[in-house]
Order: structure tokens, then C-alpha cells, then sequence
């Protein structure tokens, strides 16, 4: 019985914390897509494929996955540079 109760408390705990991530990973994501050119729908498939991925093949509960603004410059020169050769 008391497996029972930790199990249903578990869940309420991960799908609070999977929310919160959400409600600040996604404009996060968004803004992301912006910043390299992108329209920023992609930054939403970014954050669901990288997420279902996560769950599927993911180990390790300290992993982040998902686009970083940090690259997101780098994408838009690479994707300008590829627009303009082609």
C-alpha cells in the first residue's frame, strides 16, 4: 500500500516539474529560433523532438537537451551562407 501512495505522489511531483520546465523552456526555445532566422514554430519541434528523445533514449536526469542560444548566431550565418551559394 504505502508503494502505492509514493508511486501516485511521484508522478504529481514529475509532472509539475515537466510543466514548469515547460512554461520556461519553450519561449526560451522560441526566442532561440528567432535568433538564428528561423521561424519560431521551429523552436516548439526543437523542444517536443528533443523532449520525446530525452525520454525515449535518456539516462542521465541532469541532461538538457534543446537548443542553446549560444549556437543560435552560428546557425543563422551557416544557413545565410548556405541561402546565398545556392
Amino acid at each position: 500500500m504505502h508503494s502505492k501512495v509514493h508511486n501516485v505522489m511521484a508522478w504529481r511531483q514529475d509532472i509539475f516539474a515537466g510543466l514548469s520546465v515547460a512554461a520556461i523552456a519553450l519561449p526560451a526555445q522560441m526566442a532561440t529560433a528567432h535568433l538564428a532566422g528561423f521561424p519560431v514554430i521551429y523552436g516548439l519541434y526543437v523542444f517536443v523532438v528533443s523532449s520525446v528523445g530525452f525520454f525515449l533514449f535518456g539516462s542521465n536526469r541532469y541532461l538538457s537537451c534543446g537548443a542553446d542560444s549560444t549556437i543560435a548566431p552560428i546557425f543563422c550565418r551557416e544557413s545565410c551562407r548556405l541561402c546565398c551559394i545556392v
